[in-house]
């Protein structure tokens, strides 16, 4: 949704004309009833699958890139909503026209600070999307081929979209002068009144407090559960180099690890899809739970030997002894080579 749209902005850079005309195929597409139940279909999982990763997360030592998916992905609601109201929540219950005369005039002539603040929402959910896209691609084995254009397509779509918006904002300010034409406008937008930006500011207001009340809520429950947990019995995780880490019931041996600053390889960011956080057991083995069938689908995929298990789902409940089987330097590319660590 959002390289379409930004591929709408770049239409800019040709005129206002091509611009709006490029709107009607965007519109067509995604407020048709397919790309409607798509797009806020997408949304809400996104939404419900950050919840869920905040509440399951037992540790904040992460990747910097972690920490911003973290907190822009906590930062893109509140700053999209009043854009999403703005323009289809105006145009649902009170008939605006949203073209891009309308958003333009809203965002270059009336409001330029939510212009502003629109283009630095553009660079989060764009920046967002790209890491998360280029983290799950580069598990792949052809990746590498084709890496260095989808890089230059993720720094010049936005480049471009830019361009379009400052062209078509000065075109603008330039048709604005004339009275005439932006009274014909106005009229033609159907120009929300008061009523419907107060309606905006409302619901706006509405949905950060249900927003910020589950996020809240969230956090508490996993501090719940991490008290809960404080008093449960200690299990002792003994690595290959005779260190033994103290943790608790629920924890995964990648958690575990990174809890203890040693260096585990996990590309993928513990969601059990690189296999490159491969652990082997040794004693207490017999006490572990049988792996998931996402885990077991891992280990067979890349032919794991005996014993092996994913570090990012195993939970130990009793004392475990385990090997770290792949170097925590490993790149994508080697997922597809033998580079198990030797004992």
């Amino acid at each position: 949704y959002i390289g379409t749209h930004l591929v709408n902005h770049a239409c800019g850079l040709a005129s206002l004309e091509t611009l709006n005309s490029g709107r009607e195929i965007f519109v067509s597409v995604w407020r048709s009833w397919p790309g409607t139940i798509l797009l806020y279909d997408s949304l809400l999982t996104h939404i419900s699958l950050f919840f869920i990763g905040l509440y399951l997360r037992r540790t904040f030592r992460l990747k910097p890139r972690e920490y911003f998916q973290i907190f822009s992905g906590l930062a893109i609601p509140f700053l999209l909503v009043e854009h999403i109201l703005g323009t289809r929540g105006l145009n649902a219950a009170f008939q605006v026209n949203d073209n891009y005369l309308y958003e333009i005039l809203v965002l270059w002539v009336y409001a330029p600070e939510k212009g502003v603040l629109q283009m630095i929402l553009i660079a989060i959910v764009w920046s967002h999307g790209c890491i998360g896209i280029h983290f799950w691609l580069r598990l792949k084995p052809h990746y590498n081929r084709f890496s260095s254009f989808a890089l230059i397509l993720a720094i010049i779509t936005p480049l471009m979209a830019l361009g379009g918006f400052i062209s078509s904002g000065q075109e603008i300010e330039i048709l604005r002068k004339n009275s005439l034409w932006l009274e014909n406008t106005n009229q033609s937008i159907n120009w929300p009144s008061d009523i419907a930006v107060a309606w905006v500011s409302d619901w706006k207001i509405i949905f950060w407090k249900v927003f910020g009340g589950l996020m809240i809520f969230t956090i508490t429950a996993n501090f719940v559960r991490w008290l809960k947990n404080y008093h449960s019995h200690q299990i002792y995780l003994t690595y290959s180099d005779n260190l033994v880490v103290k943790i608790k019931s629920g924890i995964t041996v990648l958690e575990a690890s990174k809890l203890k600053n040693i260096q585990h390889a996990n590309l993928c960011g513990g969601k059990g899809r690189c296999a490159t956080c491969l652990i082997q057991l040794g004693r207490g083995l017999e006490n572990v739970e049988a792996p998931s069938s996402l885990e077991r689908k891992s280990l067979k995929r890349i032919n794991a030997p005996k014993n092996a298990r994913l570090a990012c789902q195993l939970k130990p409940t009793h004392d475990l002894e385990v090997r770290l089987l792949l170097s925590p330097n490993c790149k994508p590319r080697d997922l597809h080579k033998s580079i198990y660590i030797p004992e």
